[in-house]
């Protein structure tokens, strides 16, 4: 990130905030990490600074803007939305997708668009000084509906889907770059550690034997859909001191009722965004012949939480902890 200052006649700078070119930018061939964007051209310096002297040179300037004052902002991934949220950026924003439109401290009144098909011409309309979109948009319909723009030096993202919690960790640390405030990045990974480090020094002292066999239900009805390994949700149950009894898949994936009886798991946990989802997993013709069942030990974890490759997945992470070994959580200081 770097900063261009132009000296002005009212003894104040004009600060043009220029973003990194970085392997999130323009058009990527693939939404995998590993594969390097290809560059792009910022927006015509000459041009935006000699607007920005006119514009200055009507008024003194009264306070220096904010970065969150000055930004308009795109979101069309709901996980950059969530880390935007967590890095006090959500006032920044303008437009968002329909994903995000219902996450915790989103405003009301933004443009929404469709994170698959977003008409681009309208969401250039709103002067968007950063897009962030879901690498999902252009895997989904194999093309970049915002490349043309991309291609005249628009900063436009595409952030992938994120697997782990270091690829979490990236994408804050990118998208805070992005927008200017990387000390605000740097705050949340630490955040995030330090909470990790504290729940991983609990688990540590539990025996293998005692960790528990969890099922983790994200999608409920005609088929049913969980996760194997390669998935942020396995590493926040296996960091919690359970065992995923799907960690021999990969991915995200469809499940049937057969599967899960011969695996029979000791906890079931859902994230499914209806108040009633452990009670119909409970309810479920068959069901009662898992021990989690019989043992009433099906638990509804906090979808906003857990539903995003974000930093606030570590809630995620204690809840599922606490609901696994309670016994040494117990008292444990949050």
């Amino acid at each position: 990130m770097s900063i261009l200052r132009i000296p002005h006649v009212f003894n104040s700078h004009i600060s043009l905030v220029l973003p990194p070119l970085h392997r999130y930018s323009g058009f990527m061939n693939r939404s995998c990490r590993g594969f390097p964007a290809i560059p792009v051209r910022l927006i015509p310096v000459l041009a935006v600074l000699a607007a920005a002297v006119l514009m200055a040179g009507c008024s003194p300037r009264k306070e220096p803007r904010t970065v969150r004052d000055t930004l308009r902002i795109v979101s069309l991934s709901p996980a950059a939305t969530s880390i935007l949220h967590d890095l006090s950026l959500t006032e920044s924003l303008v437009g968002i997708d329909r994903w995000s439109a219902p996450l915790q401290g989103v405003p009301d009144g933004l443009a929404v668009f469709d994170m698959i098909n977003p008409d681009a011409e309208r969401v250039m309309a709103l002067e968007p000084d950063i897009i962030f979109v879901s690498s999902m948009t252009r895997d989904a319909t194999g093309r970049d509906p915002f490349k043309p723009f991309s291609e005249r030096g628009m900063a436009v993202h595409y952030i992938p889907v994120s697997d782990s919690l270091d690829a979490i960790r990236r994408d804050v640390r990118f998208i805070a770059e992005a927008c200017g405030v990387p000390e605000s990045g740097e705050s949340l990974v630490g955040a995030m550690d330090a909470t990790l480090r504290r729940i991983s020094r609990i688990v540590a002292t539990i025996p293998e034997d005692k960790r528990k066999r969890v099922y983790f239900e994200i999608g409920a009805g005609s088929k049913l859909y969980s996760f194997g390994s390669g998935v942020y949700l396995d590493e926040l149950v296996c960091a919690a001191g359970g065992k995923n009894i799907f960690a021999g898949e990969y991915g995200w994936i469809a499940v049937h009722a057969e599967q899960i009886l011969a695996r029979d798991p000791e906890i079931i946990l859902t994230n499914v965004p209806d108040a009633g989802a452990a009670a119909e997993i409970v309810s479920r013709p068959g069901w009662d012949a898992l021990k989690a069942v019989r043992e009433r030990h099906v638990y509804a974890i906090d979808h906003g939480a857990s539903s995003q490759p974000a930093p606030s997945v570590i809630r995620a992470l204690e809840e599922i902890a606490r609901i696994l070994h309670p016994d040494v959580f117990t008292g444990e200081e949050k």
